[in-house]
């Protein structure tokens, strides 16, 4: 799951790229969510705080980049 906007792609594209990848988008935050990539504009605090209340882990755009070009 996607929070705020990505300097480089929109939003619709990360999906695409996580999609293609095998990853599977959800379009809410539950238990069977493994990642929330968060934005560096407007990223929705309270999908941030659900996430880590559920011990869903929380990364940045750049640190999604490096995973993905590992």
């Amino acid at each position: 799951m996607f929070t705020g906007g990505f300097k480089k792609i929109s939003r619709s594209e990360a999906k695409t790229i996580a999609e293609d990848k095998g990853g599977k988008v959800l379009g809410s935050i539950s238990k069977k969510l493994d990642f929330l990539i968060v934005g560096n504009s407007k990223p929705t605090k309270k999908k941030i705080d659900q996430a880590k209340n559920l011990g869903i882990k929380v990364i940045t755009e750049k640190e999604w980049e490096k995973i993905l070009n590992s």
